[in-house]
């Protein structure tokens, strides 16, 4: 069995309008988040076996961030299925996992992160 946690991307910037979507990056309060809640899980010893994450900037941003925290050294999978996922992505990554992976990190946006937490719970 796996544990999954399920992040959604830090604070993400509005600043340029001309930006698409995908390209938005964190903004101040995002990057000064990102450590902080890295420092948290590392506190309370979490490790990721994988770490899986949208390949959109602001998501795969935190991503890094909270693996560079947590000590995690291995690649960051990016997911095109994970940027602005439904419950069928995410089941589709849950379903792949190689079942030597104990802990998963799964990073993406919402409303699909509170959307397959509300189904799997």
């Amino acid at each position: 069995m796996h544990t999954i946690l399920f992040m959604r991307h830090a604070k993400s910037s509005w600043k340029n309008l001309a930006l698409s979507d995908f390209d938005r990056s964190l903004n101040r309060r995002g990057k000064n988040d990102v450590p902080m809640m890295g420092k948290r899980l590392a506190a309370r010893g979490y490790r990721a076996d994988s770490i899986f994450s949208s390949p959109a900037m602001r998501a795969i941003s935190t991503a890094k961030g909270l693996a560079e925290e947590i000590g995690y050294k291995t690649e960051i999978r990016e997911e095109k299925q994970l940027y602005l996922a439904e419950i069928e992505d995410y089941l589709q990554v849950i379903n792949s996992l190689d079942e030597k992976i104990k802990a998963v990190m799964i990073v993406s946006h919402n409303p699909g992160t509170e959307e397959i937490i509300e189904y799997l719970a």
